[in-house]
Formats: structure tokens, C-alpha cells, sequence
């Protein structure tokens, strides 16, 4: 069976739910040898190959392009950003980024500590011993529509507070 689609998303959910579907791409087209068929590319992979073979700067634009344009789609979902939907699932940068700033400044706020901030804490072992600082993140994960993160950062608050529990009183 062939499916043919220009919408990613749409691609992206049929190759989910039909995991021995081959996600090919037309590499090339013309009149006389028709549609000639090649491996997929992410949009980041087909800018890390423009950056590599591209010989005209439109070429280049174009692959970025469509990277912006795969970010857009993904992000109005991946992030329950709230923006109205539109025929043809078109939308401009602005539409979506700034909604999603939007929702990155309640979590923040919520979390009193920047964003930024956050990943590396956790990384150098921040005193999160009580499991407090996963636990509000969960809480903030759940409102821009990360349930998978959520979950995660939840079980890894009680994995902490158990531990924490658990601990010698003389520590």
C-alpha cells in the first residue's frame, strides 16, 4: 500500500501506528524518469545535508524553511499551545512562538527559577533530595501538555521523597 501525504504530522501518525511502513521521500522528479524515490530526512538532516552538498543559497533557505515549518506544526501540538486553528495548517512563526513563550513565562513563574536554569541544577545534582523541585516540575509539565514528561519527572519526586524518607536520622 502507498501513502502519499504533504503533511508531516499526518505522516509521522500513520508510521506510529504502522511501524513496518518504510517512510520514503521523492528524492528527485522529472517528465522523463517520473518520481524517483529516497530515504527520508528529518528536516535537520536535510539541513545538515544542504549545509554539505547545497550549491545555491535558495537551496540552503529552503531546507530551513521547512525546518521552521515542522517545528510550527510540532510545537502547536507538542506544547497544547493555545492557538486557533487554520485551514491548511498554516501558521507564521509569530502565531506559534509567542504563545509558546507565553506558556514557557507561567512555568517560571510558577517554578520561581528560570528555565534555563533548571536543566543545568539538575545536572550538576542540585539538593533536590526531598523530590520538591521534580514534583512542581511535573506539575508544570502537565499544563503545557507534556503527560510523558510529567509522568517521568513525577515518578523520579517520588523516587526522592521515598529515598529521603527512608534516610538515617543522624544525616
Amino acid at each position: 500500500m502507498l501513502i502519499f501525504t504533504h503533511n508531516g504530522l499526518f505522516c509521522d501518525w500513520c508510521t506510529q501506528r504502522l511501524p513496518s511502513y518504510k517512510r520514503k521521500a521523492i528524492a528527485r522528479w522529472s517528465l522523463e524518469t517520473g518520481p524517483q524515490l529516497g530515504e527520508y530526512l528529518s528536516a535537520l538532516e536535510h539541513i545538515e545535508q544542504q549545509i554539505a552538498t547545497a550549491t545555491s543559497p535558495k537551496l540552503l533557505a529552503q531546507a530551513v524553511m521547512n525546518l521552521m515549518d515542522e517545528w510550527l506544526a510540532e510545537a502547536r501540538f507538542a506544547y497544547a499551545l493555545p492557538v486557533q486553528a487554520r485551514l491548511g495548517e498554516e501558521y507564521t512563526l509569530t502565531e506559534i512562538w509567542e504563545p509558546f513563550c507565553a506558556r514557557l513565562k507561567e512555568v517560571e513563574k510558577a517554578m520561581k527559577i528560570p528555565l534555563g536554569r533548571l536543566k543545568p541544577l539538575l545536572d550538576a545534582g542540585y539538593p533536590d533530595e526531598k523530590g520538591a523541585l521534580h514534583g512542581v516540575l511535573a506539575g508544570q509539565l502537565i499544563k503545557i501538555g507534556r503527560a510523558q514528561d510529567a509522568r517521568i519527572a513525577s515518578q523520579e519526586a517520588v523516587r526522592l521523597a521515598d529515598g529521603f524518607q527512608r534516610r538515617p536520622e543522624d544525616q
